[in-house]
Order: C-alpha cells, then sequence, then structure tokens
C-alpha cells in the first residue's frame, strides 16, 4: 500500500473521512470567515458524521435559529459529494426560494477553484447545471424543492429538509397539513433503498411542525437530536452566536412560550394559547382595590378606537368596539362595546367611541363588512384608517403576546364583560371578535410607542414638540367649570378618571 506524501492529497483524503475537518476547510470558503465551533454546531457535525456513515438513517435535529445550520448543512452536501461523486440528494425547505438559495451555495462551493483542486473527480454537467437542479459528470444530482413543490422523475439516496414550516405559518392547519402531505407522499417515495438517510433540521416552533408530527407517527423509529440555546441552569451551549445579551432581548421580543418553542425546543400546547389569562393586569378608578394592579392614569399619551365587524353572519359572531389608551408603557382598555348587531348599529357605536374619545385614531377593520362601514364612517368624522388584516387570528395575537406577557397590559377590575373577553383571548370560546380588535390596537400603541419615545428623547424642545403631537398630553388640567361636553368638542379629553367617571 503506498502511503500519499502530498499534502493536498492528505488532506483530501482526512476531509473524506471526516466531516468536521471538511467544515473547518469548507466553512471560511462560503462564509468568508474561519469556523467557530460550539456545542451546537458540534453535536450537528457528528451527528451527521454518523449519518455520512451509515450509523444513522432517520434522524430529526432540533436546534435554534442562528447557529448556522443552513451553512452545515450546506457543507454536508458538499461532503457527500467529495465521499462519492455519484451521490444523489434531494434538499428541500418551506419554499422553493430558500431551497434554490442554498442550492446555489452548494454549487458555488462545488464549482470553486478550491474544491476542484481538493477533490478534482467531482465535475459538474455542463447540460444540467440550474438551481432547481444540478449534475455531476459521475451521474450525480442536486435536486431543491420547496415544500408542496413537484418531485415527478426525481430519485435520490438522501433527503435532507431544513426549515419546512415558516414560522409565521406554524399557527395556520392548513400549510401544516399540506407541509405532511408532501413529507410523506411526495418526498417519502423518491428515495431508493430501504436506507436510504433522511435528516430532518429545523427550530421546533409548535407541537405539531414536522418534527412533532414525525415523532408522534413513530416515536422509536427516528434518532432525535435536541439541542437548545442554553441549559436549564442557564448555561450557553453557542455563546459565539447566541451570547447572554441577544438571548435575553429575545425572550422579550418573542415572550416565554416562544422562547421556550424555538431557542429550547420545547414545544407544549401553551405555545399555541398565545395569550395566557395569567398575563392581564386590571386597573380601578380612583384608589386601587382587591384584585386590581394599578390606578387608571388621569392622563392618557393617546387612544385608538379598533373595531372588528361582522354582521349577517349565520355563525352568530359579534361586531366589537373597543378603545384602548396609553400612559407611558401601559395599555389600558378603557371601554368595550360587543353585541349581534347590525350596519346602523355599529356605525352608531363607532361615533359614539369616537365623539368620547376625540382625535383618537379609529382602526377599522377592512374585510367581511368592514370596508362599507369605513366609507360611511369617513364621510361623517375625521381619524378612520382602514386596517387590513395580517395572517390568521394567531398571529395577529401572537405579534402582541410580548407586550401583554411583559404586564402592560390593563384591563376594566370588577367591569362584567372582562372575564369574557380574557376567555375569548386565550382561545377558550369559539369566538374571535374582540381578539382581533385587541390586536389591532395593542399593535398600534405599540408601534406609536417608538415615535413617542424618540419625541421625548428631543432637549430642549421635547415638550413643545410633545405638545404639537400629542394634544391630549397638555400639562394644564382641564378647568372645572367648562363641561365634559365642552372639553371633549375642545378635543382635550386630559382628565380620564373624569370622563370615565361622568359617562
Amino acid at each position: 500500500m503506498t502511503i500519499p506524501t502530498d499534502p493536498r492529497v492528505v488532506r483530501a483524503e482526512l476531509c473524506r473521512r471526516s466531516f468536521a475537518d471538511f467544515v473547518a476547510w469548507a466553512w471560511p470558503l462560503i462564509t468568508g470567515l474561519p469556523y467557530q465551533p460550539n456545542r451546537i454546531s458540534t453535536a450537528i457535525v457528528e451527528t451527521l458524521q454518523r449519518v455520512g456513515d451509515g450509523e444513522l438513517t432517520r434522524v430529526l435535529i432540533a436546534c435554534p435559529p442562528g447557529v448556522g445550520k443552513s451553512t452545515l448543512l450546506a457543507c454536508y452536501a458538499a461532503w457527500r459529494f467529495a465521499r462519492n461523486p455519484a451521490h444523489r440528494a434531494i434538499h428541500g425547505g418551506h419554499g422553493f426560494e430558500l431551497a434554490a438559495k442554498e442550492s446555489r451555495r452548494v454549487r458555488r462551493l462545488v464549482e470553486g477553484d478550491a474544491y476542484r483542486r481538493m477533490f478534482p473527480e467531482v465535475q459538474l454537467r455542463a447540460d444540467e447545471n440550474t438551481a432547481a437542479m444540478w449534475a455531476t459528470l459521475a451521474n450525480g444530482h442536486y435536486t431543491a424543492v420547496g415544500v408542496e413543490g413537484g418531485l415527478t422523475g426525481a430519485r435520490a439516496l438522501e433527503a435532507v429538509v431544513d426549515d419546512p414550516l415558516n414560522a409565521v405559518d406554524r399557527f395556520s392547519a392548513a400549510t401544516k397539513e399540506a407541509m405532511w402531505v408532501w413529507f410523506t407522499e411526495a418526498l417519502s417515495t423518491r428515495l431508493d433503498g430501504d436506507r436510504a438517510p433522511v435528516v430532518v433540521v429545523h427550530q421546533r416552533l409548535c407541537p405539531d411542525d414536522l418534527i412533532g408530527r414525525l415523532l408522534e407517527a413513530d416515536p422509536d423509529g427516528w434518532h432525535l437530536v435536541e439541542l437548545a440555546a442554553e441549559t436549564d441552569e442557564g448555561e450557553l451551549l453557542a455563546p459565539n452566536v447566541l451570547p447572554r445579551a441577544k438571548l435575553d432581548a429575545l425572550k422579550k421580543t418573542l415572550g416565554a412560550a416562544a422562547y421556550a418553542t424555538q431557542m429550547l425546543q420545547r414545544p407544549s400546547s401553551d405555545a399555541t394559547a398565545v395569550i395566557k389569562r395569567e398575563w392581564w393586569r386590571y386597573y380601578s378608578i380612583g384608589p386601587v382595590l382587591a384584585g386590581s394592579n394599578a390606578v387608571l392614569p388621569d392622563r392618557l399619551d393617546r387612544v385608538v378606537i379598533a373595531a372588528d365587524l361582522t354582521f349577517g353572519s349565520a355563525k352568530g359572531d359579534y361586531a366589537v368596539v373597543q378603545a384602548w389608551g396609553a400612559s407611558g408603557g401601559g395599555r389600558y382598555l378603557l371601554e368595550q362595546w360587543r353585541q349581534r348587531a347590525g350596519f346602523e348599529d355599529s356605525v352608531v357605536a363607532i361615533m359614539a367611541f369616537a365623539k368620547r374619545w376625540p382625535r383618537a385614531k379609529i382602526l377599522v377593520e377592512k374585510a367581511a363588512n368592514g370596508a362599507a362601514v369605513i366609507e360611511t364612517l369617513q364621510k361623517r368624522i375625521p381619524n378612520v384608517v382602514p386596517k387590513t388584516p395580517l395572517g390568521n387570528k394567531a398571529q395577529r395575537l401572537s405579534a402582541i403576546a410580548p407586550t401583554v406577557e411583559s404586564g402592560s397590559c390593563y384591563l376594566p377590575h370588577g367591569v362584567s364583560w372582562v372575564g369574557d373577553f380574557v376567555e375569548e383571548l386565550a382561545g377558550a370560546t369559539k369566538h374571535d371578535d374582540a381578539c382581533d380588535a385587541c390586536a389591532y390596537a395593542v399593535h398600534e400603541l405599540d408601534e406609536d410607542n417608538g415615535n413617542l419615545d424618540r419625541l421625548r428623547a428631543l432637549n430642549g424642545i421635547g415638550p413643545m414638540l410633545m405638545r404639537m403631537a400629542n394634544p391630549w398630553a397638555s400639562g394644564s388640567a382641564p378647568k372645572k367649570e367648562r363641561t365634559l361636553e365642552q372639553e371633549i368638542a375642545d378635543g382635550k379629553m386630559l382628565d380620564v378618571w373624569e370622563v370615565m367617571r361622568r359617562r
């Protein structure tokens, strides 16, 4: 047996045998940066080594975002061709653009001068070289496909699925079912041989994401690797890419349930509840009463009126109008109207809110009956803003979940309808009308808060700008001799306690 002495040949053989050595060599070629392993990336590399060696054939890897898993998978694809130029692989993602992007990364590496010098036996065909599919002269193939994409005619020795579900679709039952059908009926039938490896890698998003459904269907048939960003004791597993400051910021942004799911790989049914009952705080008017957490401020920075209108529905849905106020970081549900009402009653209700809370921005959902109401209101009162619904109810609520979880949202203490409101937002009822109005209002106040904070930060002209930008925030108290109606007509609405008492 001749022992090679050429350093290039020796290194090439080491890279073929060891995926860790290959990653250390290829990572800078893909990213332009040196490879800096951590415990999460090392665990992924070691697992993929076992797949390449034939020890594992059905593998699930749950890991947090931001650890370079997609780059490791690009290295893995190129490594498999370095070992066997006739290798045939399918790589899938939640959309074709994502899969094609990763395909181009692998192809650039394999076509690059460094790779061709290291592994000259791997040469690409000129007549099959697209983002969707490229081939080697040894009849190897790399096929990129998005979930729900067609695989007719494609055959492979291995399938790797990276992020099959977009995070924004985690509440979409239809999208998750389509993902499942694609995996079980399209992808799984394209593999040759009983031991063709299947590797699924993604952050956990919900109990019924792809990893969850595969484990439920065959709990003993998969090798599961769960990689959290930190241990229960707070030890960081990838501090070079997920330092403590970044994780702390993510906890605030995502909220506890989403953080545990995506960063710690601990999905639970609580993650789909979105808004939990215990997150709400309660205010009273006047002294703090037993069961409340705060007193309603006597000054509000801004008020938003939000309406979700459904009438004439066979499902018995409600029309809902809510007024929310903000003071500093607090969000206060001031009042709610919720009735099975028709067109005229809905318009009258919104106009009554507008009279009680002048200069408030009025958000009306454009869907269903909203368009006709918007057109009528815009002829009668100012500040009516059409609101286009984005995503489904759970997605809209997830946008405001961190605000509610932080203890910044207050409900009126002792009001009869509040219990039903809390149950609806917890998903315990069949109705969701109050959910949308709440989501629109709190999200709007959260967005406005950033603008107000920037105004407050301006030195010298800060108070003047605040008065110009927000006419409610005057420092002078309303004169007692003026009637409430006169104060409303002036657009001041300064003393919220007085308004709430005298309504």
